[in-house]
């Protein structure tokens, strides 16, 4: 992520684009990581709604970011839910 915020908050040139590329990426390997495991899930949204509680959400691959990182979240989060939530299933811990 900071590579992208050095291209972007500083306007350095890497190459065209190469901020929303940077931010993608790392919104890649964020969701790469929600889906490896669910305390690691939890610690990177943590992050995410730090960032959104303290208001850094403040430039264009921030924005990208979250919005990447919080809309695979949520999915798997329901998932996550779900499955301790549903009382007949027998392998659940």
């Amino acid at each position: 992520m900071k590579i992208s915020d050095l291209l972007d908050e500083h306007n350095l040139k890497l190459f065209k684009g190469a901020d929303i590329f940077f931010s993608v990426l790392c919104a890649i390997f964020a969701c790469i990581l929600i889906t490896y495991d669910d305390v690691i899930a939890n610690i990177i949204m943590a992050m995410v709604m730090g960032f959104v509680i303290r208001r850094l959400v403040d430039y264009r691959n921030h924005a990208i970011a979250f919005f990447i990182i919080t809309s695979y979240f949520l999915p798997e989060s329901v998932e996550f839910i779900s499955k301790f939530s549903n009382p007949h299933h027998a392998n659940c811990f």
